[in-house]
């Protein structure tokens, strides 16, 4: 039988390299432990014999290394594009994505590290160069609307997925909410509520970030029979001024949108109870929330999905911008609330949703 018709071993890799089978397994595994010159030597050498993971074996190795996740593992970085170090821990999403992810990874025997890319003393080009001297391959690219590293990073040397909805366009792998569906759902459960009259309150730049899903999703479902008025989509932000006359003039009874405690005390202060007058729908809600209905995108397991095709592109050593942009969608669920139904409304709520 032919050397390609079958499986070339570690053992034959570390035979040729000259060094012990356990240094070939740590190399394949991007352990930290293991200088820069061997590592790019025995990967140069398994390469030429035509060296594949085999996929039983993988699995096994994949169980076994479920025990590790300690301070010795290997290191997949976190990286985080926004104006200030720390500016991602007041963004659930980027908090619950990098918990999954982190989660994930000590089952799979790695541990999570975030970077800052915007730190003014390290240039993004000096931090690449750390995180290889470092044997750092994996990045996650955690999610921002104003990407300002990313644009000079130079990813050829590493393994990259990027997590939930960024203005960035690389041809990047992604793992992200499936935000048409998201709005789909929503909707669907205000007209359940008796609710036809939505309007669909946006953040300025919102529906950019996300592609126009949002919008998509939502005047698919106007043209539909039976579905909610075609009213206008407000894209701004939440002041007395235009938003308080958009309210007046089109009379929603239902508000479907992105949006926070803020929006909640505007009404009030308006004189407008919730849901008595005006219904709330969030289209993206933290996953501690108690009070909004709508739908909680599942961050923490995009992050762990995210762990997953980084670890498979490790293992293939897969680096570099594909040729193409490709995205994994994770679905959201809904989650009731009383900004959609009063306490008295529930049970006849939960009785329709059934």
């Amino acid at each position: 039988m032919s050397q390609d018709a079958t499986y070339v071993t570690q053992r034959q890799v570390a035979r040729r390299a000259g060094v012990h089978q356990t240094t070939v397994s740590l190399v394949f595994r991007n352990h930290p432990s293991v200088p820069e010159v061997t590592r790019r030597r025995v990967l140069q050498i398994a390469e030429k014999l035509g060296y594949r993971k085999h996929p039983l074996l993988a699995a096994l190795m994949s169980t076994h290394l479920r025990l590790g996740g300690g301070a010795g593992s290997p290191v997949l970085a976190f990286l985080t594009d926004f104006e200030t170090r720390d500016r991602w821990k007041e963004s659930p999403t980027a908090v619950e994505m990098l918990a999954g992810a982190s989660e994930r990874a000590r089952e799979l025997g790695y541990r999570v590290e975030v970077h800052w890319l915007g730190d003014p003393g390290v240039s993004p080009s000096r931090l690449a160069a750390i995180l290889r001297a470092r044997n750092i391959h994996g990045l996650m690219l955690a999610p921002t609307h104003a990407p300002r590293g990313f644009f000079e990073f130079d990813f050829s040397a590493f393994s990259v997925v990027r997590l939930g909805a960024s203005s960035e366009r690389s041809a990047i792998m992604g793992v992200m909410h499936d935000h048409f569906a998201g709005m789909e759902t929503a909707l669907d459960r205000c007209l359940r509520a008796g609710r036809r009259r939505v309007g669909v309150t946006l953040m300025i730049g919102a529906n950019e970030i996300v592609r126009d899903k949002w919008l998509a999703a939502h005047a698919l479902a106007c043209g539909r029979r039976g579905g909610p008025s075609r009213l206008p989509v407000w894209q701004g932000t939440f002041s007395e001024g235009d938003f308080g006359g958009w309210l007046d003039r089109h009379r929603p009874d239902v508000l479907v949108g992105t949006f926070d405690d803020g929006l909640r005390r505007w009404l009030t202060a308006r004189g407008l109870e919730v849901p008595g007058d005006l219904a709330l729908v969030s289209l993206s809600l933290p996953s501690d929330e108690d009070f909004f209905a709508g739908v909680y995108q599942r961050s923490g397991a995009i992050g762990a999905r995210a762990v997953d095709l980084l670890v498979g592109a490790l293992n293939h050593n897969d680096t570099g911008l594909l040729p193409m942009r490709q995205t994994l969608q994770i679905e959201g669920e809904w989650r009731g609330g009383r900004s959609l139904f009063a306490e008295s409304e529930r049970g006849y709520s939960n009785a329709r949703s059934s």
